[in-house]
């Protein structure tokens, strides 16, 4: 069976040259250790939209996640939200890999 920390490992073997693409980031995101701001977190997921109809092959970048945080109205691409949230750093969504991994969903 898998553990929960396999479950949210992401990995990608890059068919051309045999690389790894291999991140644990989901784990450390999904474990709160902060204070948490219910007013932030109900403002957010109560706004949170995300368009369906943007073409799969545009998801990287389109703007097409939208929602409200202390008031302000943000619209992001797919690649800038995971990188807000800190799911990725922005040097990890460069990575080629990244994008021929996320391109095959």
């Amino acid at each position: 069976t898998n553990t929960l920390r396999e479950m949210k490992k992401l990995e990608y073997i890059y068919e051309e040259d045999g690389d790894v693409f291999v991140d644990y980031s989901w784990e450390r995101e999904l474990s709160i250790d902060n204070e948490i701001y219910p007013e932030w977190v109900l403002e957010f997921f109560s706004t949170l939209y995300f368009d369906k109809v943007v073409d799969r092959n545009n998801l990287m970048k389109e703007k097409c996640i939208w929602f409200r945080l202390c008031g302000y109205e943000h619209i992001l691409t797919l690649l800038e939200f995971a990188v807000v949230l800190g799911l990725f750093t922005e040097n990890k969504v460069k990575d080629h890999l990244f994008e021929v991994y996320f391109g095959r969903l």
